[in-house]
């Protein structure tokens, strides 16, 4: 498995993010297109701003993996949201 593509900075685009905003938990996924390895993160969503808990949660999963943004797919955030009912 290997799609990954340079970007302008030079940087090799090697990984893809997955994020399901559920309603007690927020999930994320990160795929290394180089390798085809999985890894995973979950944190607490944040009801009254979700974009809190997806923040929260990437920048943990980068951390743990030692990905940089530039590294990432532009713009390509795979997102599953939960809405609650009102």
């Amino acid at each position: 498995m290997n799609s990954t593509t340079t970007g302008r900075t030079g940087a090799e685009h090697r990984y893809r993010i997955g994020v399901d905003i559920g309603g007690t938990f927020t999930d994320f996924v990160l795929l290394d297109l180089a390798t085809g390895a999985l890894h995973n993160e979950k944190c607490l969503t944040t009801p009254d701003d979700p974009s809190r808990a997806v923040l929260e949660g990437i920048a943990r999963l980068m951390q743990a993996h030692g990905v940089r943004a530039d590294q990432t797919w532009p713009g390509d955030l795979t997102a599953r949201c939960w809405s609650p009912m009102r």
